[in-house]
């Protein structure tokens, strides 16, 4: 055992050393103009060749970010604090949950999100809950109520942030709901709800 030991802590001791040697080298290698100008050379044919593929790319036309019109932007508050609060002002907050484990989850494919596996896990049934929880907090003062959700998933995408905040666009207008904020918890054992750990 005591062999295994030695010979373990060596072996580690000779690729630390061999990693640092490897390391000044390239430090070395990286303070001549030379190949300072091949890296930049290859950074800017990396980007030419992205920029050449997205061209190709079918579908919807890029827009330019100055005439990008944000329609699911929420403007939320002044970050400004009203101090004191008027006395009539009163904190308010509201809390509400749901399952969201789908119906069919034994009769269609489900993967497990955050896990290169292959083949994918497939979801085979359910140990524990998955669930969106929400808070609504006002603060009385009339400048709005602000709602952040959490989802027991991976992640979720910008794009599905913005329709949640498009299908709820009339409902916060009606009650003043000034922001809605959703995230994601990253959770490793629910559903992939980004498309990345499937087939």
């Amino acid at each position: 055992m005591k062999k295994l030991i030695v010979s373990t802590f060596a072996g580690a001791a000779a690729g630390a050393a061999g990693a640092l040697f490897a390391r000044n080298k390239v430090k070395e290698q990286l303070k001549k103009p030379s190949v300072r100008r091949k890296l930049s050379d290859l950074a800017d044919g990396a980007i030419e060749g992205v920029l050449d593929t997205a061209a190709k790319v079918p579908g919807e036309k890029l827009t330019d970010i100055a005439d990008y019109e944000d329609r699911a932007f929420m403007p939320g508050r002044e970050r400004d604090c009203i101090c004191p609060l008027p006395e009539s002002a009163k904190w308010s907050l509201g809390y509400a949950q749901a399952g969201i484990i789908p119906d069919d989850l034994t009769e269609r494919a489900y993967y497990l999100g955050g896990y290169l596996a292959y083949p994918p896990n497939r979801a085979e049934g359910v140990i524990d809950d998955l669930r969106v929880r929400t808070i609504a907090v006002d603060d009385g003062s009339g400048r709005g109520t602000v709602v952040f959700s959490e989802i027991d998933c991976v992640g979720i995408s910008s794009r599905d942030v913005a329709d949640i905040r498009l299908t709820l666009k009339k409902f916060a207008l009606e009650n003043n709901v000034v922001s809605i904020n959703v995230g994601a918890i990253h959770c490793h054992s629910g559903i992939d709800t980004q498309g990345l750990w499937g087939d």
